[in-house]
């Protein structure tokens, strides 16, 4: 059943070589109880390593079941143990954070048995042995003859063929010593029970057959065995693995033992996962709130349409000659060249002609209409407006951004530089604008006043338009709703005095008299102004209107589209704009050829009021819907497929980009701040790791048993690795918990501060992602220790304390 053949074992340290066996040959048979004795150092405890397959020999060979072991791998070696051997030492050996019951089933995990199965085999071995009472005690709990005990149920569960004492007795008095040898005899009437011992008394009293070794050598054997016994030794030498279920009980059960520095890893470990827990839950919580205001705030700004769009190459610089020319926005360059040269920015656009597009609109109207509350048309026109203040001077009320103002001049030119330019529009879109009092401009002559959402606008404003007249133009105060009036000053006005208010609209062609070959401007002769003001058409305020969106521009007097129609009608059948337009070279206004750098065609057309009507600078697209304007820009897109190169127009969502930048910036933040923060992931990381190698210093003992019963170095690394994924779980959901808490808390306090809803948010994806990454990364610091662990010598793992 089992020969030494000629084993010879060498342990060589440095330089010195010493011969623990010396060519020893022995037969076993396939039930006796064999009894190895001799002094210290004689070599039986490395023979019992060396048959148990524990250690391995120098030379010669060991023979199992008639098969020659000089070929076997580790895993050969592993699955022998497992199924063939079974080991009972004299310190027990047995794992203090585990049960008797998990002790005993150990090596049961290691040969692929069900977990009922398992079970039931380890209840029935603690019964035979005296112990079935005592299964769910610790170790610690059991006195030293019942650890034997258990130690004799763990070598037996797994049915070995071989037991293999390594002196039983040696830590047990008389009395228990005699019931753990009465144990081993009735064991050896089945199997082959090879013991080593000091005690010649006992293995004279249990033992069937004494072997006595000396420096190595063995020098009596009372019962020989040629070998010629018929061999039946079972075959199932069938190679298992741990499960990692198995190796996860272990690890927690060891983990469990140590709860108070197991706690505290968890939440060192936590600490980078909580810090990018919540960076993600604001970050997704403002893309959250802007994508939101998106859909529902934004949904009423329009994709708007161009007539210009720049060219791909459009960006640059080039040196030029100061001497030679001479341009706006130029940029002085050092002080070697200033004095020559100049950095001129080179732009380069191409005008679009809209008129295409706006056929297209029109020839499959049934086709946009499901997806638009209404389609717009600008033109780049300004409209010349005035009033009289209370002394009797004329106002303009949007004039030029650099203009003059005519009359009293009670305008800073702060507030004409911005307010004022947007103070007089084409209403783009009715479905922006809720009715507060009398109603939307139904013919050219009619204005609304535009508050923002809440009612309320800038008292400049109202200085801008003539319906406050203040000395105090920088009291930025403002007015709200209240009811059906309006409050002012702290003043409540009715609306009545902002409905009825009247002003005058003077063409900007008739600024303008002929005097040979050009025209002359007379816009600041204030008695040609004045008459013009008396033969003008009158606008006036129908209505009070609020925006509903309370983003959108608001501060401004409001016209409809008839109101464009007529001006830029009276202007396309002036004098002067007929001659312009018959020769476009020509600068009307001087009568020489234009200036291509400061003057141009289009600027005289623009400030002399003209426009076709079917060529528009700006079509708006307002959609139904958030979802809507996909198909808005996919209309678009499929114009441009059937239109050249030169004639493709570029669309514009102001809203889109705007919360495309804004949540690029939160991303860009969060990802810096994200960064950041990993650097304490790593760190705590890596002290799981060290955790981890000291978990490996305390276990070495249990790694050396787990060798013992068949555990490969596959499957230790297994039992660590499930050490750190429980570590990197538990510091994942600690962190995520915590993260979400504290999101609770935050949100509350920005709710009642700033009335935003859910400012942090964090998602399942990333509470999952964040979890996985905890331990990814634990497990990545424990492969080391791991790999430590699975390479260290059985035998002197079993000797260590």
């Amino acid at each position: 059943m089992l020969e030494l053949k000629k084993v010879t074992k060498i342990y060589k340290t440095e330089n010195v070589e010493q011969k623990a066996l010396d060519k020893v040959s022995i037969n076993f048979r396939k039930n006796e109880f064999v009894s190895i004795l001799g002094q210290s150092g004689s070599g039986k405890s490395t023979m019992l390593n060396i048959i148990g397959g524990l250690d391995h020999y120098t030379q010669g060979d060991l023979i199992i079941g008639g098969v020659s072991t000089k070929s076997y791998s580790d895993s050969d070696w592993d699955s022998y143990r497992n199924h063939k051997i079974g080991f009972i030492f004299q310190n027990y050996n047995l794992i203090s954070h585990q049960t008797v019951l998990s002790n005993v089933e150990l090596a049961l995990t290691l040969s692929g048995v069900s977990s009922s199965e398992r079970k039931k085999r380890a209840k029935d071995a603690l019964k035979k042995v005296g112990l079935g009472h005592h299964i769910n005690k610790r170790p610690s709990q059991l006195s030293g003859g019942q650890m034997q005990r258990v130690a004799i149920a763990r070598a037996l569960v797994n049915n070995p063929e071989i037991i293999l004492a390594d002196e039983p007795t040696g830590a047990l008095d008389s009395e228990t010593s005699i019931q753990i040898m009465d144990l081993l005899k009735g064991v050896a009437r089945e199997k082959l029970v090879i013991m080593v011992t000091h005690n010649p008394e006992l293995a004279q009293k249990y033992s069937t057959r004494i072997v006595e070794l000396k420096d190595g050598r063995i020098i009596s054997d009372t019962k020989p065995f040629n070998g010629n016994e018929k061999v039946d030794m079972a075959d199932d030498m069938s190679k298992k693995s741990m499960s990692l279920l198995t190796a996860l009980s272990l690890s927690k059960n060891n983990l469990l033992t140590k709860r108070g520095r197991t706690i505290l890893t968890a939440i060192a470990g936590s600490v980078g996962i909580i810090g990018i827990a919540l960076v993600l839950s604001l970050s997704n919580g403002v893309n959250n709130y802007i994508n939101n205001m998106q859909k529902t705030s934004f949904v009423s700004q329009p994709i708007s349409v161009k007539n210009v769009k720049v060219l791909e190459d459009s960006t640059g610089y080039s040196l030029e000659d100061k001497e030679k020319k001479s341009h706006k926005n130029k940029i002085l360059a050092n002080d070697d060249i200033s004095n020559s040269f100049v950095l001129s920015q080179k732009t380069r656009t191409k005008k679009v002609n809209l008129g295409g597009l706006k056929e297209y609109i029109k020839v499959n109207k049934n086709e946009i209409s499901k997806y638009v509350t209404d389609i717009t048309y600008s033109y780049d026109v300004d409209i010349q407006v005035y009033d009289k203040d209370s002394s009797g001077n004329l106002v303009k009320i949007n004039p030029d951004e650099n203009a003059e103002v005519t009359g009293s001049g009670f305008l800073s030119s702060l507030l004409s530089t911005s307010i004022i330019k947007n103070s007089f529009k084409e209403l783009k879109n009715d479905n922006q604008y809720k009715v507060l009092s009398g109603h939307m401009p139904q013919n050219k002559n009619e204005v609304v006043l535009v508050v923002d959402k809440n009612g309320e606008i800038n008292l400049s404003v109202m200085y801008s338009l003539n319906i406050e007249n203040k000395n105090d133009v920088f009291d930025f105060m403002t007015r709200s709703s209240n009811g059906d009036k309006v409050k002012l000053d702290d003043v409540i006005y009715d609306y009545d005095k902002i409905i009825g208010k009247k002003y005058k609209l003077i063409n900007a062609v008739d600024y303008y008299k002929n005097s040979g070959n050009s025209w002359v401007s007379y816009e600041n002769d204030n008695n040609y102004l004045n008459k013009l003001y008396d033969e003008a058409e009158s606008l006036e305020i129908v209505g009070v209107v609020k925006v509903k969106d309370e983003n959108s521009m608001n501060g401004f007097l409001g016209y409809s589209h008839e109101l464009i129609e007529y001006y830029t009608g009276v202007s396309n059948e002036s004098e002067i704009v007929k001659q312009q337009m018959s020769n476009k070279d020509i600068n009307v206004f001087m009568g020489t050829l234009f200036d291509n750098v400061s003057e141009s065609y289009d600027d005289n057309m623009k400030k002399l009021g003209s426009a076709s009507m079917d060529e528009p600078n700006e079509i708006d697209f307002y959609s139904k819907t958030a979802e809507s304007k996909e198909d808005i820009k996919k209309f678009l897109d499929k114009y441009n497929n059937d239109m050249s190169d030169e004639d493709k127009i570029e669309y514009s969502d102001d809203v889109e980009s705007l919360t495309s930048v804004l949540s690029t910036v939160v991303s860009l933040i969060s990802t810096v701040m994200i960064a950041f923060i990993s650097i304490s992931l790593i760190v705590s990381s890596l002290m799981i790791g060290i955790i981890t190698y000291i978990s490996v210093l305390e276990r070495t003992k249990e790694i050396g048993i787990l060798r013992a019963i068949g555990a490969s170095k596959k499957d230790v690394k297994r039992v660590f690795r499930a050490e750190t994924i429980i570590e990197g779980l538990l510091a994942g959901f600690l962190g995520v918990g915590v993260s979400y808490i504290l999101s609770l808390g935050i949100n509350a306090i920005v709710k009642m501060l700033a009335k935003i809803d859910n400012v942090m948010s964090l998602s399942i994806k990333h509470a999952i992602i964040l979890i996985l990454i905890s331990v990814g990364l634990t497990v990545l610091a424990g492969l080391t220790p791991a790999g430590m662990a699975s390479k260290k010598d059985p035998v002197d793992s079993l000797k260590s304390e």
